[in-house]
């Protein structure tokens, strides 16, 4: 079976480095698909859509270019968690919870297998969680994290990187929720170790995204898997209070923050007080003061 990586580049070739760590522990037969982005002319969503119409591959995998393999032989390994039955995405972190409100895969609940690097002041290190008394290779989640998500060729044709959404952020999550949707299941794998070499911008396009991507899939939310444990009202309320801190610090307009916390407070089954927009004036202002306090110490 033939392997297509997919990578979207700010560099015009690829990086010596990433092939070199795939050509040395991949142990497939692969070809590598490289979407020269140096001038931005793309979305990460028309990217990975024009990485996928070049592949050739019976498995594709779209992935970072800032990462080292130290698994020998994980393409074998990825190729075997591909032939599970109903497989739909299998990457290296996720969760299996999606609230009505806007975040990410990250709860109390996520699922991790990855070493992270790129802090100067942190060495990297192997962050790996399971569930307790976990022995599997592989673990169903509903999200992923976009850093490696990889996918046969019947499931990448049956799903599609919606290029209405800008930018590069969300598409992990709509790709993965499509998937989901459509009756596939998701998984992090336990066997394959990956070294990333940044961490994630969470910046205001970040969220104008997450907010973008929610509104798309509200109907079908929320979704949690049949082994989480949820209290939905809990969940919805923590969520919206750090929606609120994110947007605040991020830099919104006062009334973007109460439009959106109050509409996705009265979508979600969270506490009443965030519902009324005078409240969420009020934690505005507040936030806004802590954060103005803050950086004069800063």
């Amino acid at each position: 079976m033939l392997l297509s990586l997919i990578v979207c580049s700010r560099n015009k070739a690829p990086l010596p480095e990433f092939i070199f760590y795939v050509e040395q522990t991949v142990g497939v037969d692969y070809e590598l698909i490289h979407i020269d982005n140096s001038e931005n002319l793309h979305s990460i969503f028309s990217a990975y859509n024009e990485g996928f119409r070049r592949s050739k591959g019976d498995c594709v995998c779209f992935v970072h270019e800032d990462v080292k393999f130290h698994t020998q032989n994980w393409g074998k390994k990825l190729l075997s968690h591909l032939q599970v039955p109903s497989v739909g995405i299998v990457g290296m972190a996720g969760g299996g919870i999606v609230m009505q409100v806007p975040d990410s895969w990250r709860n109390k609940q996520s699922f991790v297998n990855i070493i992270q690097s790129g802090l100067s002041s942190k060495k990297a290190s192997r962050k790996v969680i399971l569930p307790k008394g976990n022995t599997e290779i592989r673990r169903e989640v509903i999200l992923l994290d976009g850093v490696f998500l990889a996918m046969t060729r019947e499931v990448a044709s049956a799903v599609c990187f919606d290029e209405s959404l800008k930018g590069f952020h969300g598409y992990d999550i709509d790709i993965c929720l499509q998937a989901y949707t459509a009756g596939y299941k998701n998984f992090v794998v336990y066997d394959i170790a990956l070294e990333h070499f940044s961490r994630g911008r969470r910046d205001k396009k970040y969220f104008q995204n997450l907010i973008a991507i929610f509104l798309k899939w509200e109907k079908s939310l929320p979704l949690w898997l049949e082994n989480v444990n949820v209290v939905a009202s809990n969940e919805h309320t923590s969520k919206l209070y750090r929606l609120l801190y994110k947007l605040v610090s991020r830099g919104f307009k006062r009334d973007e923050v109460i439009g959106n916390i109050t509409y996705f407070a009265k979508k979600s089954d969270a506490s009443g007080l965030l519902k009324k927009n005078f409240v969420v004036a009020v934690f505005y202002a507040l936030i806004r003061f802590f954060l103005l306090i803050k950086n004069l110490f800063h």
